[in-house]
């Protein structure tokens, strides 16, 4: 598999191996949605948000009583990956 360009977009629709270079690439479109996710595929229900604004972090996600359940973990200029998996395996509602 060809390495992605610097340009390209990371497909939101699957799940990938969260990395420095698919979050630097992840954008949102801002003429339809305030956020889109980024989810990673080592720890289930780690995602990546980014807003309209561009502003990207952390977020820990989940289901309780059929709602969706989402929990800041942190932003992407300081914590690493790996901090955020930890956290995120850490993280029952």
């Amino acid at each position: 598999m060809a390495r992605p360009k610097k340009t390209d977009v990371p497909d939101t629709a699957q799940a990938m191996e969260l990395s420095a270079g698919a979050i630097e690439r992840l954008t949102c479109r801002n003429d339809i949605k305030a956020q889109a996710f980024l989810r990673d595929t080592k720890v289930p229900g780690l995602r990546v948000r980014v807003t309209n604004t561009g502003h990207k972090s952390f977020v820990y996600e989940a289901k309780l009583n059929r709602q969706t359940i989402r929990r800041t973990i942190g932003d992407v200029r300081t914590w690493t990956i790996e901090q955020a998996r930890t956290e995120a395996r850490r993280r029952p509602f």
